[in-house]
């Protein structure tokens, strides 16, 4: 799934809200969502516009995607920094991790390209959300 972009290029905040809440559909009253963003404004601008939705938001330590992270927070999903190839090979680390099968993950891309949608598929990744997104 690709997101439309909204007036300024952006993505609406209220767009990534529903995407989230899908993906988090059969999590408990309040999902957590685990961030795996080095970018500060860019966790920062995510951490907004998901606590504001009542998630409980959970940072990856040093903004770094692992099988530890995830099994430490026992997220409902995750949302991971994936506009470079480091990202998506911490994507593909987290899938080969049995500990970590089956948790949904999220995509923050600059714009989505045909490489990234591969990827996508062959890593399982939900959804893939462009990058800048209007926080408010």
């Amino acid at each position: 799934m690709s997101l439309p972009y909204g007036p300024g290029g952006k993505v609406p905040a209220a767009v990534i809200q529903r995407v989230v809440e899908v993906v988090c559909a059969e999590a408990a009253s309040r999902p957590t969502v685990l961030l795996a963003i080095e970018d500060e404004a860019l966790r920062d601008a995510s951490r907004r516009v998901l606590v504001r939705s009542l998630f409980t938001v959970v940072e990856a330590p040093a903004g770094g995607l692992s099988a530890e992270a995830v099994e430490a927070a026992a997220p409902d999903a995750v949302l991971a920094d994936v506009r470079t190839l480091d990202g998506w090979a911490a994507v593909q680390r987290l899938r080969r991790e049995s500990r970590a099968d089956g948790v949904p993950v999220l995509g923050l891309v600059s714009a989505p390209r045909e490489a990234d949608r591969r990827w996508a598929r062959e890593f399982e990744v939900e959804c893939l959300v462009p990058v800048p997104f209007d926080p408010d």
